[in-house]
């Protein structure tokens, strides 16, 4: 396994388990009706760990990338952005159709929509390098 291929499986690990803790935060201020001191609440108790961990990751790796390594990861995070606006686009197209245009959408749906596509852009970053790493194996 090689360096860009261990990066992907950190980055696909801290997506997933990022996600599950804003879940897990947004349910419990949810459920405990907390008004604007909760939502600040929440994002530092998400944003903290999560802007840590990528801050760490991310001064560790630029510096030892070679020439390949650093194509790989730049269409990633190409098909990764597009992927990202894909969702947003759907869900803003989608939410429109669902609740209608002189109905209002929650405000939490907001949050999550952003949260949700962080990490939908995080994983397909990462499930992307994994795949054209298989695939530079194979061949």
């Amino acid at each position: 396994m090689n360096r860009l291929t261990k990066k992907a499986w950190k980055e696909l690990i801290i997506a997933l388990a990022g996600g599950i803790w804003a879940a897990l935060m947004i349910s419990i201020i949810a459920y405990s009706n907390m008004q604007g001191l909760g939502w600040i609440l929440l994002c530092v108790l998400i944003g903290a760990p999560v802007f840590a961990a990528v801050a760490i990751m991310e001064s560790r790796k630029l510096k030892i990338l070679d020439e390949r390594e650093k194509e790989l990861t730049r269409k990633s995070e190409a098909i990764s952005f597009n992927c990202l606006a894909g969702y947003l686009v759907a869900f803003s197209i989608l939410s429109l159709f669902v609740v209608g245009g002189r109905n209002t959408i929650p405000v939490v749906v907001l949050p999550m929509m952003v949260l949700v596509g962080l990490v939908l852009e995080q994983c397909v970053r990462a499930t992307f390098v994994l795949l054209q790493c298989e695939k530079d194996d194979d061949e």
